[in-house]
């Protein structure tokens, strides 16, 4: 189950932000959660939540965007976002106040498959990276999108969100990465910085082609937008690896 909060931010745009704070909003949730909670999802090997936040330094308006995939995260998160209406990112001197916060609940294949209905069909869809991605391979960061690792990625995490409802048949996964590929790319090199390092990776767009039959869309289709809950590569948590799917027109 996925719990997706989307709250809206006001700043005084005249101080605006100099690099995506996604980090530093992180670092906030850990201040603000109790310190039991901390530790587990430090210890824990599958990140129970995910977040980012795209902004307009221009309007001083943002989106955070927090998913849940625990029922203890979503508990403190209700009693966090309900008792701090602002937040202060020392780092930035920044005070954000929420505006509104919207809330929904996504229960498994069957409410990803009614929000996914509109690219089921579609031959080409557009995957946006919204924030800085990294995708690691033995070992390494790929400063270029790879269709396989992304569609392996979103599999496994699939299964780890949605344990009641997991997508088992690796003959279908290779099945998968065979009939699709990226038919065009639209992207830039980007550097997401955290304390003390700065990961390197890429944002922009790629357009997905696929041979698929209709079921198998339906699956493909699924998957692309559970990356818009969860994010795709790594440190989904820290706010990289935003995503926006569209019919690619």
């Amino acid at each position: 189950m996925i719990d997706n909060y989307n709250i809206k931010l006001l700043y005084n745009s005249e101080e605006g932000f100099h690099n995506n704070p996604g980090y530093r909003l992180y670092s906030c949730l850990m201040e603000l959660f109790p310190e039991k909670l901390c530790d587990s999802i430090h210890d824990n090997s599958k990140t129970p939540f995910s977040q980012n936040i795209l902004y307009d330094n221009n309007k001083g308006t943002a989106i955070w965007q927090i998913c849940s995939y625990d029922s203890e995260i979503t508990k403190s998160l209700d009693k966090v976002l309900k008792e701090n209406t602002e937040l202060y990112l020392k780092n930035d001197d920044i005070t954000l106040k929420a505006d509104s916060v919207e809330k929904s609940c996504i229960n498994g294949f069957g409410d990803i498959r009614k929000l996914s209905a509109h690219i089921a069909d579609s031959q080409n869809i557009s995957l946006c990276f919204k924030t800085t991605t990294a995708l690691k391979k033995n070992g390494e960061y790929m400063l270029f999108p790879d269709l396989d690792l992304i569609i392996d990625n979103l599999w496994k995490q699939w299964n780890n969100v949605f344990p009641n409802t997991p997508f088992e048949d690796d003959d279908l996964l290779d099945f998968l990465k065979r009939k699709t590929y990226i038919s065009s790319y639209d992207l830039k090199s980007s550097c997401f910085k955290m304390k003390g390092s700065n990961v390197k990776g890429f944002y922009g767009k790629i357009t997905v082609s696929n041979k698929l039959s209709p079921p198998l869309k339906e699956i493909f289709a699924a998957l692309l937008i559970f990356s818009q809950y969860n994010g795709i590569g790594i440190k989904n948590a820290l706010g990289m690896g935003k995503t926006t799917v569209m019919i690619t027109r």
